[in-house]
């Protein structure tokens, strides 16, 4: 038993509630005393004793979406024409795109899905800034994400960086977590990647690093991995002594089949955590696959030293005595029957029994604490009936 512990790979998500523009206040969905039915929008301003008051610059008219001012003649001047008043039926506007009075507002009024799923599709078009849509949209999304709707909630937050006019980078960052949180991971990369290609400098640390190791981490996932090694290498560079990033790059090059890397990145990996019996643990699987037979034991020993319940690094430890002494087997195979020989193959058979005997040893010690682990037994079945000890392995037997 030599399989390496690949440790889990953690893709980060977010929460979107407190995210929204601090300047805005959200007004909840309300009837007018004139029965008007006004859909939940925002505001630049407080105004409890009269939610109909616009008279602050500027404001969002909630029938059309449209930031504008009220003139002295109680009519709300938008861009470029759109007029509104305090009743809904004086209400009008000379623009496309009016906003109807409804009491189902459908965020599908102002997304059109993108339903190109392909990350390596990254071209996306920006419209003209529209600060009232833009804010629209992050409004719906913010509807949609708490009721765990999060694939719509990311087309909602793309659409809102489109009408910010490429300026709110943060919308493309929320929208790729969104998508992480529905599951929906391709689209995440897609999305983390034009990110990277707006330019994510203006980002705090945090999320730029996010936006890396999330990419990496998907790549992984797709079977991509020196794509996903590019971007754990970039990822590390804000971050070097973050130990899930080495893990994760070395798991990469393991599936590549490069194990001299993967070992040389599990050995930076322990000098930033020694105390990890899991990364002893792999170092001694990588060396004991390339032979290093000592320098296994030394790792399994390690490990156990920080764990002595480490059933693998037990098993293992125990394996790489066994490993030897069939090596010995080996070369006894190859002898002939001349007096040497005969001298040879004594001398390699009690090498061999010593080795195996080392091996059982090792696990008779854990089956007196941890009596019945049937893995543990047939083990050390295995080994008494190579070496002809009937009387240890009929003992097993009748465990």
């Amino acid at each position: 038993m030599k399989h390496l512990l690949i440790l889990s790979l953690l893709l980060l998500g977010f929460g979107l509630n407190a995210q929204v523009n601090p300047k805005y206040h959200k007004v909840k969905a309300y009837t007018r005393s004139d029965g008007t039915y006004v859909p939940s929008h925002y505001r630049t301003n407080r105004n409890s004793t009269n939610r109909d008051n616009y008279t602050t610059k500027p404001n969002i008219n909630p029938h059309t979406g449209s930031r504008g001012y009220i003139e002295p003649d109680n009519n709300y001047l938008s861009y470029p024409s759109t007029y509104y008043n305090s009743s809904k039926k004086n209400s009008a506007t000379t623009g496309s795109n009016n906003y109807q009075n409804t009491r189902n507002f459908n965020s599908t009024d102002y997304i059109s899905y993108d339903t190109n799923e392909s990350y390596k599709n990254r071209h996306l078009e920006l419209f003209q800034y529209n600060e009232a849509l833009m804010i629209r949209n992050v409004n719906a999304a913010v509807d949609e994400n708490n009721q765990g709707n999060y694939n719509r909630a990311g087309g909602l937050l793309v659409r809102a960086f489109q009408y910010s006019a490429g300026l709110e980078k943060i919308y493309l960052y929320y929208a790729a977590s969104s998508y992480v949180n529905g599951g929906n991971y391709e689209m995440a990369l897609k999305y983390y990647l034009i990110s990277i290609d707006k330019g994510i400098s203006s980002l705090e640390k945090k999320q730029r690093q996010e936006i890396y190791k999330n990419s990496a981490i998907i790549y992984y996932r797709l079977g991509e991995f020196k794509e996903a090694i590019k971007y754990f290498k970039i990822a590390k560079k804000e971050n070097p002594r973050d130990i899930n990033l080495i893990l994760n790059e070395a798991n990469c090059y393991h599936k590549l089949g490069n194990k001299y890397k993967f070992k040389s990145l599990m050995e930076e990996a322990v000098k930033i955590d020694n105390n990890n019996p899991d990364l002893w643990y792999n170092i001694g699987v990588i060396n004991m696959e390339q032979g290093n037979l000592q320098e296994a034991r030394k790792a399994y020993k390690r490990a156990l030293e920080i764990n002595p319940s480490y059933l693998n690094a037990i098993i293992n430890l125990s394996t790489t005595y066994i490993n030897e002494g069939n090596l010995l087997i080996d070369e006894m195979n190859a002898l002939g029957s001349s007096r040497n020989d005969i001298r040879r193959f004594d001398e390699l058979r009690l090498q061999k029994d010593k080795l195996f005997g080392k091996g059982a040893d090792i696990l008779e010690s854990y089956l007196r604490l941890n009596s019945g682990d049937r893995s543990v037994i047939y083990q050390l079945k295995s080994i008494y009936g190579a070496m002809g000890d009937r009387k240890n392995y009929e003992r097993l037997e009748k465990m």
